[in-house]
């Protein structure tokens, strides 16, 4: 559920202070201007948070001192939502279930796209461009055999050119509005 940063500090029980902290230590990423998706934060925030400042007690191990901060190096992004600021503290599990997070809601919105018919197979364009070029071949290549005794009885280059023209014309139209022999895969 998409809510605000304010709403989920609400929830959270924590300053909104405190909740801009959590996301860009933790990497959670922005839905849009000031809005995260509560499920995904609550679920980064609980697998990458130490579990001791998840109880709201003070970090750190047994013997006292402040557990080491991980730093990200500098590399280029695997997926454009994710922060790769090498100043910024992560810890390395967070920041691999971030990125398998996000791949796996790049993976649904792309079935969603191809089940609302914006997005086809590859193998199908590429079927209906070979398709699509015969067609183009067959209706311009007859053409010239079509027209020959026309041509030929034709003195004015204007009318040869004016029969050329309209022919062509009338195989572009049939190429606009031609359909593939088969159906997409579905």
């Amino acid at each position: 559920m998409i809510i605000t940063v304010a709403q989920w500090a609400e929830e959270e029980n924590i300053s909104r202070v405190a909740a801009y902290k959590r996301i860009q230590d933790h990497a959670i990423p922005f839905v849009s201007k000031g809005k995260i998706d509560r499920d995904i934060a609550n679920r980064i925030w609980k697998e990458s948070a130490n579990p001791a400042k998840q109880r709201g007690g003070e970090a750190g191990g047994s013997n006292g001192q402040e557990p080491r901060e991980t730093f990200v190096e500098e590399q280029p992004p695997l997926f454009s939502g994710i922060p790769e600021s090498p100043r910024t503290p992560t810890s390395a599990i967070g920041k691999v279930q971030l990125k398998r997070e996000l791949l796996r809601i790049r993976r649904e919105e792309l079935l969603i796209a191809e089940l609302e018919g914006r997005l086809v197979p590859r193998d199908d364009v590429r079927e209906f461009e070979s398709q699509q070029v015969a067609a183009a071949k067959e209706l311009l290549l007859t053409a010239g055999a079509e027209l020959r005794d026309e041509l030929a009885a034709t003195p004015s280059p204007t009318r040869c050119q004016e029969l050329v023209d309209k022919r062509i014309h009338e195989a572009l139209s049939k190429l606009s509005q031609w359909r593939p022999k088969k159906e997409p895969t579905q």
